[in-house]
């Protein structure tokens, strides 16, 4: 049994919403206000964009799995959805100053894609 349209509607907008608001948050905001906005304040812009995003996540991870009779493993796109929460929980607790900052919400983005593009 697949997620059916209606039944997880919720679950489909909350992503929706997810993926939308890293993206713009990341790659239309931040690129904006750089120059008038300090860099600290972006980055909790950021951070605070991606905890909701993961809040969002883990509410449609919830829904697949159940939708999937508790037995994700066996489904690609909670693979992918999974991998973009761990790599979204590692972004929140690096800190901000590091290199790796950009590089793991680039990530993020880019598992956000691969999840969008596996979806059906």
């Amino acid at each position: 049994m697949m997620m059916t349209p209606l039944r997880h509607l919720g679950a489909r907008l909350m992503f929706v919403f997810a993926v939308g608001s890293l993206w713009a948050v990341g790659y239309l905001v931040g690129p904006f206000l750089a120059d008038s906005v300090a860099a600290e304040e972006l980055l909790v812009l950021r951070k605070i964009t991606m905890l909701l995003a993961l809040l969002c996540f883990a509410i449609v991870l919830l829904a697949r799995a159940q939708a999937l009779q508790w037995r994700p493993w066996q489904d690609t796109v909670f693979q992918v959805g999974g991998a973009a929460s761990v790599v979204g929980i590692m972004y929140v607790m690096v800190d901000g100053s590091a290199t790796a900052s950009p590089i793991l919400y680039g990530i993020v983005s880019l598992l956000c894609v691969a999840w969008v593009a596996f979806q059906q």
